[in-house]
């Protein structure tokens, strides 16, 4: 009898946890929004959380329009998270065109001031406050990018006046605190802000927006011809220009469904060939001896290969590429049949891409493997003046074995080229500034004065030489020696201040 009623007793128990599995999957099935609404929760969780930009195809399978007022919920708590990007894409993507209220909400977050993250000890854990910087500031500037992907009349208005700003103060002046982040100067901050906004202006597709955009194009390029320096400007119109012509080939949308997805590397790969056509549509017209080693113009194509030939290579090298530009160059440069000139082109690619993500060991790295086999090469003098500014980065005192080694590679510099060659005044002033900055003592006031001095001298010498073979009617030469005239100036008011 007692055996009988506990198999009754379980019997019974089967039967309710049967029953309520049975209810609990007619629940389900009878409304599904309950299972709909638990995974919108953890698509929403996620998007608090840190990570990398979110792709147009992932946002739009998993949110749409009647999400934004949630969405528009998480926007505080993932911006003390670091995560705002991410929201904010989310919020472009899934919004109807022109939408006014998502337009508002992105400009919101532009215009606002983020400078109190810097100060949170969560994040500076790890990470240094001009990293943590930089990751706040060049979020913001993306964020321009996505107003123009919403577009409308509203945004086209806020991109055009900043399309149209040339003093950072007015644009940005509630954010500046952060601008540390950039290893450059306001006018570069100001370039990368503007050429954003030229290519959510691009994304807006408005017709008389994107003329504009043109024509700024046409006159940073014509300046490059006639000077053979790229400006900040120029360098960052050069995105704009080359999605335009991928939106003219495949379609906004298309363009679109690639933005984020596996990484980029497929966008990548569609507008590397805009991209090589807009950077190099012409060469300069001065010499190549006179363009100044610098992070953002060292790396011109040079003349000696016809344009075409050189611009077909490299977009025949990139399609065999795979995992972005730098296993692009990566390509290039280990592919035997590749030009010395598309070769040295590659390589000091890698060297800009490591560099402006702060990964100056890779970067120095590449620089010095370049040197070793090719000391003889026309732009030797130019890469070893970069090596020589990648080392300075890293020099915390005199004792160390990092001065040493930038120590060694300036004096290299300094015995084996002359007086006259602008890189190797630059690396003078570059020595100066370094010995001021870590010389605590005033024991090396006397060298900074005379690598200060050697730069003025040289300087000068410069502009003798080039006055000497430059008519008064050659516009051209003359932008240029106007250039260093300014130079050899502020060579010699910084030497006055340090005296």
């Amino acid at each position: 009898m007692k055996d009988k009623g506990q198999d009754m007793f379980k019997m019974n128990t089967f039967c309710k946890a049967f029953t309520l599995s049975l209810l609990t999957s007619v629940i389900f099935m009878q409304n599904p929004v309950f299972a709909i609404s638990n995974q919108k929760e953890k698509n929403l969780n996620r998007l608090k959380s840190p990570g990398p930009h979110v792709s147009y195809l992932e946002a739009r399978k998993k949110f749409n329009k009647s999400d934004l007022i949630e969405l528009n919920q998480l926007i505080d708590e993932s911006r003390e998270n670091l995560s705002l990007i991410g929201v904010l894409q989310t919020i472009a993507f899934v919004s109807e065109r022109g939408d006014k209220d998502a337009v508002k909400t992105l400009i919101n977050s532009f215009n606002r001031n983020d400078s109190d993250l810097l100060k949170n000890k969560k994040f500076l854990n790890g990470h240094s406050r001009k990293s943590l910087a930089w990751k706040v500031a060049i979020d913001k500037i993306y964020i321009l990018e996505y107003i123009g992907i919403i577009g409308g009349q509203e945004a086209t208005t806020f991109l055009m006046n900043i399309l149209a700003t040339n003093k950072l103060d007015k644009l940005a002046g509630r954010w500046l605190d952060y601008s540390e982040g950039f290893s450059g100067d306001q006018e570069k901050i100001l370039s990368l802000l503007r050429g954003r906004a030229a290519t959510g202006l691009v994304f807006s597709q408005n017709k008389d927006a994107i003329a504009s955009v043109k024509e700024l194009y046409n006159r940073e390029h014509e300046n490059y011809r006639r000077t053979g320096v790229k400006s900040s400007l120029f360098v960052n119109l050069v995105d704009a220009m080359a999605y335009s012509d991928l939106i003219d080939d495949i379609g906004l949308e298309s363009v679109l469904e690639m933005h984020g997805y596996d990484g980029g590397n497929t966008l990548f790969s569609y507008l590397s060939k805009h991209l090589s056509k807009y950077l190099y549509l012409e060469s300069p017209i001065i010499e190549n001896d006179l363009h100044i080693a610098t992070l953002d113009n060292f790396n011109n194509l040079p003349v000696r290969m016809p344009l075409h030939k050189m611009t077909q290579k490299l977009n025949s090298l990139y399609n065999q590429a795979r995992g972005g530009s730098m296993a692009a160059c990566t390509q290039i440069c280990n592919t035997s049949d590749s030009p010395a000139e598309l070769t040295r082109w590659a390589y000091l690619q890698m060297i800009k891409q490591h560099a402006i993500s702060n990964q100056i060991n890779d970067a120095v790295a590449v620089a010095e493997g370049w040197i070793r086999y090719n000391s003889n090469d026309p732009y030797a003098l130019k890469v070893k003046a970069i090596l020589a500014k990648l080392l300075s980065k890293q020099v915390g005192n005199l004792d160390s074995p990092e001065y040493m080694k930038f120590q060694q590679i300036c004096e290299d510099i300094f015995t084996k080229y002359e007086l006259s060659n602008m890189p190797v005044i630059q690396t003078h002033v570059l020595m100066a500034q370094v010995l001021k900055r870590i010389d605590t003592t005033g024991l090396q006031d006397n060298a900074i004065s005379q690598h200060l001095n050697l730069a003025v001298e040289g300087t000068n010498n410069l502009l003798e030489i080039l006055k000497s073979k430059t008519k008064k009617n050659d516009e051209t030469k003359m932008i240029v020696i106007e250039k260093y005239q300014v130079e050899r100036d502020e060579i010699e008011a910084y030497l006055q201040r340090i005296k």
